[in-house]
């Protein structure tokens, strides 16, 4: 299957580690496993997923989705594969129909997975959505995450990842949304560009369920720092 474009197995029953073999697949574009019981860890050879180390741009006028038939008596492009896919990201499902071209995903999200995020997801430069969620998995939040550029949703929620937010997460300025909640996660919540206007109306849900994480949007204020206080000129409406 060198051709393969997309794998979507979710909401099965599938068990055992994720194959290698996987990971061999340089074509694919979206990437589905979750709500399974996959365990083990995220294999290192993402970066073997050329695909995704791409952006659309680098790719020209080359269309995986697109069917071909070609016989002995006709040859010609048949245009999409199909008129519709409905894919879960940002939260909630989205229809896509010609702008499939542009979509590139990983989605592991609600299985067994352990062990780190491998640093190598830094290499894959052309994602768009990286959903990791309700899994068991460890450590940092790796650095290199801030070196792909596309993401426009990333959700590590309810997982057990420790440390801080790498402040490379600000490099991501095509993020719309990011779910951090209900991990370990510690130290002072990083600001600037993209992070400061998601979620406008409860910016604090993205990093709820860490009780180590401080500074805005959370109430809770970080070692050094001096609560705001009233303005003693302002005037008091009721008065």
């Amino acid at each position: 299957m060198p051709q393969l474009v997309m794998l979507r197995l979710r909401s099965n029953k599938f068990s055992g580690h994720i194959p290698i073999d996987i990971m061999r697949l340089s074509k694919f574009h979206i990437l589905d496993l979750a709500n399974n019981m996959f365990s083990g860890v995220i294999p290192q050879s993402l970066a073997n997923l050329k695909a995704l180390t791409t952006t659309m741009d680098s790719e020209g006028d080359n269309n995986p989705f697109k069917e071909v038939y070609d016989s002995a008596y006709w040859s010609g492009d048949m245009g999409m594969s199909g008129d519709s896919l409905s894919l879960p990201t940002k939260g909630q499902v989205l229809d896509y129909t010609g702008n499939i071209l542009f979509f590139k995903s990983i989605d592991l999200s609600c299985n067994r997975l352990v062990g780190q995020i491998p640093k190598e997801i830094g290499a894959l430069l052309g994602l768009i959505n990286l959903n990791l969620s309700s899994n068991l998995l460890s450590g940092n939040i790796p650095f290199k995450i801030g070196n792909v550029y596309s993401l426009e949703s990333l959700d590590l929620s309810n997982n057990q990842l420790y440390g801080e937010i790498p402040q490379s997460l600000t490099n991501l300025t095509s993020l719309s949304y990011l779910n951090l909640s209900y991990n370990n996660l510690s130290g002072r919540i990083p600001s600037g560009h993209q992070l400061d206007t998601l979620r406008a109306d409860d910016p604090a849900s993205m990093y709820i369920g860490n009780p180590g994480l401080c500074g805005h949007p959370l109430p809770k204020v970080c070692p050094g720092d001096q609560p705001k206080k009233e303005d003693p000129f302002k005037w008091n409406q009721d008065d």
